[in-house]
């Protein structure tokens, strides 16, 4: 359309204007009435004249130009936003080796290596020097983890596979060291030995299929090349299969 001065101007016809006139041939429209002062886009909301046909003969009115639209022509455009969400996924590492949790003495986290974990601490592997079961367990410095009671390791509506981990006793010899791996509450696996304060054993598992690790410790005979005491195990260097 154009005003009378040829400026070129914009005229929307509102969609329900489109779907109310759709079956008839024209839709007379006043363009004197529907173009703003400043010749800007301006939405038609309803025919300021009747409609008419085709042929029908436009009687000449004063002061009024018109705009003629075929209804079979008229179009609207519909503009879709869509929005995009990132899902963040976790990795869980199949090497647990401690370093990263934080000071000697600090429990290790829930969600350390996507698990739930209980009776675990950990210790920086010279804490009490060179003579003591630490120091042997270490497989990545600086740090191992360490229980005198039960330590619990636990998946949240998952599986996983125990396949080893590196052990010592911290301070006494023939430490006893159970172990049971459990799948809802029912004992799956399980095994016990014997640790020795200056040898480090490779504990081979490959228990698969288990949602929890138990593990507990007890007895044993004070090494007299030691200043410490009590049942602790020193472990370093998990490996797991999630």
């Amino acid at each position: 359309a154009e005003h009378s001065n040829n400026t070129q101007a914009h005229i929307i016809v509102h969609p329900s204007v489109i779907e109310k006139h759709s079956n008839l041939p024209e839709i007379l429209f006043s363009k004197t009435s529907l173009l703003s002062s400043n010749h800007q886009k301006h939405i038609i909301s309803e025919p300021i004249s009747s409609v008419i046909s085709k042929d029908t003969e436009l009687s000449p009115q004063s002061n009024h130009h018109y705009l003629r639209i075929a209804a079979t022509t008229m179009t609207t455009t519909t503009t879709t936003t869509t929005t995009s969400s990132t899902t963040t996924t976790t990795t869980c590492q199949s090497l647990l080796d401690f370093d990263t949790i934080g000071t000697s003495y600090t429990s290790v986290p829930n969600g350390y290596g996507c698990f739930q974990w209980s009776g675990a601490t950990v210790l920086q592997y010279l804490a009490f020097g060179t003579m003591s079961g630490y120091n042997t367990a270490v497989s990545s410095v600086p740090y191992v983890i360490y229980t005198s009671t039960t330590l619990t390791m636990s998946t949240v509506n998952a599986t996983f596979t125990m396949n080893s981990f590196m052990a010592a006793s911290a301070w006494n010899d023939n430490l006893n060291v159970s172990i049971s791996g459990l799948l809802h509450g029912v004992t799956m696996q399980a095994t016990s030995l014997l640790l020795q304060v200056f040898t480090k054993t490779n504990i081979t598992l490959n228990w698969p299929g288990i949602d929890t690790m138990t593990l507990t410790t007890g007895g044993g005979t004070h090494n007299t090349n030691v200043s410490g005491t009590g049942e602790f195990v020193a472990i370093d260097n998990m490996l797991v299969a999630h």
